[in-house]
C-alpha cells in the first residue's frame, strides 16, 4: 500500500480536497450568480459569493497539534419582489378578505369599463 504525503493547505489545494467537491460547490454558486446577472441586468444590487472556512483546534493537553477544517460555500442574490398591488379589505361570510381589481392593480377603487363590442371587433381581426 502506497502512502500519500501530507499536502499544505492553500487556495489551490482547497479546490482539490475531497475529489474537488469544494470547487464544484463554488462553481455551482458562481453559475447561480451569473445566471441572476443575465436574468436581471437591471437589478443594481450586488450579488455575493462567499467561501467561509472554519478552523476548530484539536488539543493535545494544552497544545494544539491539529485542526478540523470545514468550508461553507454560498451565494446571495437580491430577493425577487413584485410590484405593490392595491387591495381593499372586505368582510365576506364573517371572514375578512382582500379584494383587488385585475384591470387596475394600482388602485382597487378605480372602476373600469368593459367594452364588449370592442373585444368582439378585435377578436374578428
Amino acid at each position: 500500500m502506497q502512502t500519500v504525503e501530507l499536502r499544505e493547505l492553500n487556495l489551490a489545494s482547497l479546490a482539490e480536497i475531497d475529489g474537488g467537491r469544494l470547487n464544484l460547490a463554488f462553481m455551482h454558486e458562481l453559475d447561480r450568480v451569473l445566471a441572476d446577472l443575465e436574468d436581471r441586468p437591471g437589478e443594481t444590487k450586488a450579488r455575493e459569493l462567499s467561501l467561509k472556512i472554519g478552523f476548530i483546534p484539536v488539543m493535545d493537553g494544552t497544545v494544539c497539534d491539529s485542526a478540523k477544517v470545514q468550508a461553507v460555500v454560498c451565494s446571495n442574490v437580491p430577493k425577487r419582489t413584485s410590484k405593490v398591488y392595491d387591495m381593499n379589505l372586505r368582510k365576506r361570510s364573517g371572514k375578512v378578505k382582500l379584494m383587488f381589481r385585475p384591470d387596475s392593480l394600482e388602485d382597487a377603487d378605480q372602476t373600469t369599463i368593459d367594452f364588449p363590442e370592442l373585444q368582439e371587433s378585435e377578436s374578428h381581426r
